[in-house]
């Protein structure tokens, strides 16, 4: 009996030895904010964007933790609301003040993880008074890794919206990054904003981007005080004209650190040992003792 008990101490010492390590960051697309330039050649005063999730898994107006503040949102919502269209599509219409040609809209969009993910526009469009006046393929980004490996900033152009009045591709985009020690919040991703906090970008080379095609990059490994990676890229047309500036981030996302259980199984098998080999000692003595 004794030896069956110090057999079974010592393999679940064993085991405590040989689990790996937890690794907890991982990467969340989370936020996501766009200036929306008015291309169309005549006034503007509403914009509605249909977003999917890629996966097919569900999707709702649930799933939306926030909008941007500003142009076409009123008490936290947009003025148009957000309908579920189907199990995996919604489409949300911000209903705001006029806007001339050659000008811009600011919007954005947070998600409740891990939603980030998977979801990406798949139309835009600009409207007057709810009439659809053109279509705009938002080139919606997703991300992938996790802070141990390199981060990958995606961007796909769907192939198979193409509304009248589209402004079609090929898309010119130029992207910068920068990994950051703070969660930026949904009303920080603005253009002066960023700027401000982030001194050292890497600026990437010029992407030329084709209907139902996609461009990546992948980042270095994160710093453990890294808490955030930022991108922002303008979308132009061959013609010169900015449809879109995108200004996305993902949060790296760590959960309550814990100890390598590595190290303890060492620990705890030398204890055990220990203390096993203690007691059998003493079982022994006390036999030699009563029997003496």
């Amino acid at each position: 009996m004794l030896r069956k008990l110090t057999f079974l101490l010592i393999a679940a010492a064993i085991v405590l030895l040989t689990m790996p390590a937890a690794h907890a960051a991982r990467i969340i697309g989370l936020l996501s904010n766009f200036d929306v330039h008015n291309f169309t050649g005549q006034v503007c005063n509403d914009f509605e964007l249909i977003l999917t999730d890629t996966t097919g898994a569900s999707l709702s107006c649930d799933d939306i933790a926030g909008y941007y503040p500003g142009w076409g949102t009123e008490n936290g919502e947009p003025r148009g609301g957000c309908e579920n269209l189907d199990a995996s599509t919604i489409i949300i219409r911000w209903e705001g003040e006029n806007v001339d040609t050659c000008h811009y809209v600011h919007l954005g969009v947070q998600f409740l993880p891990p939603k980030g993910n998977n979801v990406r526009a798949t139309e835009g469009w600009w409207t007057y008074n709810g009439t659809r006046i053109a279509g705009l393929n938002m080139l919606w980004q997703m991300w992938d890794g996790t802070a141990e490996c390199p981060v990958g900033d995606i961007v796909i152009a769907q192939p198979d919206f193409n509304p009248p009045g589209r402004a079609s591709g090929p898309w010119i985009i130029q992207r910068r990054w920068a990994a950051i020690n703070r969660q930026i919040p949904l009303s920080g991703l603005l253009r002066n904003t960023i700027d401000s906090w982030v001194t050292d970008w890497t600026v990437l080379s010029e992407e030329v981007l084709t209907p139902g095609n996609r461009v990546e990059f992948y980042t270095p490994p994160l710093d453990s005080s890294d808490l955030a990676v930022v991108v922002t890229y303008p979308v132009v047309s061959l013609t010169g004209d900015t449809l879109v500036v995108f200004y996305n981030a993902a949060w790296v996302k760590t959960s309550v650190p814990t100890p390598s259980l590595t190290g303890w199984g060492v620990i705890v098998l030398l204890a055990l040992i220990i203390a096993s080999s203690a007691w059998i000692i003493l079982k022994r003595r006390k036999g030699v003792s009563a029997n003496t």
